[in-house]
């Protein structure tokens, strides 16, 4: 949704499509993100952690939530950490999590 409604201000079109979600057989209209690391990086305790490390998200488009409340707490998503890749993979990001190939992850 994030990326329509950015797009149709910024290129002045209208969409004819959208794409609902439904759990259970109820529309979901809403979802939460999630910005994580392993158990055992007692180091990493709070989004503060974020400067200097290593993070992997699925996209621009797809951590605007986390980008919001990083920009919350004073910080960057492109400055803070020492790397920021993209692997449009949420499923990839967390097994990178666990096996150390990053310090932290945002998925949704």
């Amino acid at each position: 949704p994030n990326l329509v409604v950015c797009s149709g201000v910024e290129f002045g079109f209208t969409p004819i499509g959208t794409v609902r979600k439904e759990h259970e057989g109820k529309l979901l209209s809403q979802y939460g993100t999630i910005v994580f690391s392993r158990r055992d990086r007692t180091d990493i305790t709070s989004l503060q952690s974020v400067k200097g490390r290593r993070i992997e998200a699925t996209s621009v488009q797809l951590c605007q939530a986390q980008w919001v409340e990083l920009r919350a707490a004073g910080l960057s998503l492109f400055d803070s950490p020492s790397q920021v890749l993209f692997s449009y993979d949420q499923e990839k990001i967390v097994y990178d999590v666990l096996d150390g190939v990053t310090d932290m992850g945002m998925v949704r």
